[in-house]
């Protein structure tokens, strides 16, 4: 009973993490960062990351794997955002970690739906097997393109001293 609780819990706050991801991206892609946007963002993926994390502490599973990093890299995106504004060096971090965030939540909610799929007997777990190791690595390497497509876009300019 409280496994299926933190389950939907943690569904319920990846989706929500998911969603402002997608208003968040959205805005990336036109070069507009909004600072509100950013934070809550941010905030709801941490919320993700930790309910990930109560699953199984001592040996972590995929999805404990997942929310471990995806917390390190909104914490990277928080601080090179709080701290130093995503200004210059840090901008293409801040970019590239908060959708690493988002790529993160994305993997973790499709491994609930593939889990629950499962249990409703819809594929064979032989069938499933590969279907989920190809549309996963399909979505990873759609993640990573729009990655290095974002980032690429937000140049920063380095202040070199005149002589």
């Amino acid at each position: 009973m409280f496994l299926s609780a933190l389950t939907l819990i943690h569904v319920l706050t990846g989706a929500g993490a998911i969603g402002l991801g997608l208003i968040f991206v959205t805005r990336l892609a036109s070069r507009h960062i909004d600072a509100r946007q950013a934070i809550r963002f941010l905030k709801w993926s941490l919320a993700a990351g930790a309910t990930g994390l109560l699953f199984s502490p001592r040996h972590p599973s995929a999805i404990g794997w997942a929310a471990m990093l995806g917390v390190y890299l909104s914490a990277f995106a928080a601080f090179a955002w709080r701290r130093y504004r995503a200004t210059n060096r840090w901008l293409p971090g801040f970019v590239f970690s908060a959708l690493g965030v988002f790529c993160l939540d994305t993997a973790i909610l499709y491994v609930h739906i593939a889990k629950f799929l499962l249990r409703l007997n819809v594929f064979t777990p032989a069938g499933f097997s590969s279907v989920f190791l190809v549309s996963s690595a399909i979505g990873g390497l759609l993640f990573a393109l729009l990655s290095i497509f974002v980032t690429m876009r937000f140049r920063y300019k380095v202040n070199r001293p005149t002589v």
